[in-house]
């Protein structure tokens, strides 16, 4: 069922998170063709609440990023994998 998303997605996760922990994540994004990931360390489940600068900056990032790409009316040819942890902390 993950690999029918074609869009960009962005998944984020706290290092210490124990619902979704970063490994689960990974299982997830490498079933998602186009997902960027985004661990935010020392943070537990609720990454928004405890690092809402972070998670507002990947989101914005990610958002650029898409509205970038669908300007350039490229056509999305191969996966869009570039994790967002570097830049944001």
């Amino acid at each position: 069922m993950l690999e029918t998303i074609t869009r960009p997605t962005l998944l984020i996760t706290g290092d210490a998170n124990l619902y979704a922990p970063p490994p689960v994540q990974r299982l997830l994004a490498d079933r998602i063709t186009h997902a960027e990931t985004l661990i935010i360390a020392e943070v537990r489940h609720a990454a928004y609440w405890e690092q809402p600068d972070i998670v507002n900056r990947a989101v914005l990032v990610s958002i650029q990023r898409v509205d970038r790409h669908a300007r350039s009316k490229a056509p999305w040819q191969k996966p869009f994998r570039t994790p967002l942890c570097t830049g944001l902390a």
